[in-house]
């Protein structure tokens, strides 16, 4: 035990910091003042947790380093190494700390569909995931939630394509088959829309605004919004806001965007945009609009982007 004890080098944070300034991380001088808290990272050289580091933000976005960094410092992810490999081959895998039980106490039960109760609706097995976002991020989910402008729910989906969802739901208004699709908007099922229709976004848990935004705006008015420089959001994609309604409904009874649209930003083979939305009981319509014309039946609902 002590020589276990021995071998595991601690590095101060004052150390990573000094790393971090190295690797061009923009908050690690401010953060600095934190420094004095030990943390471990096992077996290994200050060369080898550059390189882990490096590993760990590799896929991280160049905006979400420094949100990265923070978490780790606050323990909401840890960075795990495997020792008895060489520098060369070292992996590093990042464990995301911030657990389901912590999202629905500060969302609130009714804000979280966690990822067990997607797989049981659904009827397939549990895919699990973490939850890439911060507590600071969820806690300010929640006081826009209070304060009454939004309706932000961290919404676990399964990645199924719009087809597949279909495929699997079906059409018609009948109450044994609800949810479902609209019989009478099959339009997209066709085969020259294959290219999104087919399309299968990346499963996981994600924090979605359903209060629909900018009513009466045209598209123009709505992307500039939506894609200012500083945006930590951009619009759902159809088949993760098709997924999240629809497993909503299936375990809360609950119809959103049941008299207006989500305009997306993914396009049909005419141009035109691709909305979901007028989820009532003759079940879910799948539309297409030109980007020029204004609505008042048309919305925008913003996914927050990854921390990490």
């Amino acid at each position: 035990m002590e020589d276990e004890k021995k071998d595991c080098r601690t590095f101060t944070l004052h150390e990573v910091y000094a790393l971090l300034e190295h690797l061009g991380v923009p908050a690690a001088r401010l953060l600095a003042a934190k420094a004095g808290k030990p943390i471990k990272y096992g077996d290994i050289d200050l060369g080898q947790l550059e390189a882990v580091l490096n590993r760990v933000l590799a896929d991280v976005p160049r905006d979400g380093q420094a949100a990265m960094i923070a978490a780790i410092l606050r323990n909401e992810v840890t960075v795990q190494i495997n020792p008895i490999q060489t520098q060369a081959q070292n992996e590093a895998t990042v464990q995301i700390n911030l657990s389901v039980r912590q999202a629905i106490r500060i969302l609130g039960a009714n804000k979280v569909i966690m990822a067990r109760a997607t797989a049981r609706v659904w009827r397939q097995p549990i895919v699990n995931g973490p939850i890439r976002y911060t507590k600071a991020t969820l806690k300010q989910a929640a006081a826009e939630n209070y304060s009454g402008r939004t309706d932000w729910r961290l919404v676990f989906v399964s990645g199924k394509s719009l087809r597949q969802q279909y495929e699997i739901r079906g059409k018609g208004g009948e109450k044994e088959k609800q949810p479902c699709f609209h019989s009478g908007y099959t339009w997209w099922l066709h085969d020259k829309e294959g290219y999104w229709v087919k399309h299968q976004p990346a499963s996981g848990y994600h924090l979605i605004d359903f209060k629909g935004r900018w009513v009466g705006h045209n598209w123009g008015q709505r992307e500039a919004e939506s894609q200012k420089p500083e945006s930590l959001y951009e619009r759902v994609n159809p088949a993760i806001f098709s997924e999240a309604i629809l497993t909503n409904f299936m375990i809360n009874g609950e119809r959103l965007a049941e008299d207006w649209q989500h305009c997306s930003s993914v396009t049909d083979s005419f141009n035109w945009f691709v909305s979901v939305g007028f989820f009532h009981a003759y079940g879910l319509r799948v539309e297409n609009h030109k980007h020029s014309r204004p609505s008042f039946d048309l919305r925008v609902c913003l996914f927050r982007k990854f921390d990490f």
